[in-house]
């Protein structure tokens, strides 16, 4: 077995009512949001370890955020009331 790498990420507040905001150990390159049916609905490439994402315009329901730094790739969900 090789050896096995992720990203430590923090996502808050969850739930959300305008933006999320992403702590990260590692640079994320791209990140995409994704609805309960799979449709990307957001993309951005922040290439930062502290962001924030704009979710206002996201209709109310549970979304899964994958970001991407180099090789790894980390998803989590969040909710937006």
């Amino acid at each position: 077995v090789s050896d096995f790498t992720t990203i430590n990420v923090s996502l808050f507040p969850n739930p959300t009512t305008h933006n999320i905001n992403i702590q990260s150990d590692k640079q994320i390159t791209d990140i995409a949001i994704y609805n309960t049916l799979g449709q990307v609905v957001k993309n951005a490439s922040p290439q930062a370890t502290n962001f924030s994402v704009e979710t206002s315009n996201l209709n109310t329901g549970v979304y899964f955020v994958t970001l991407k730094a180099n090789s790894t790739s980390k998803t989590i969900k969040f909710i937006k009331q």
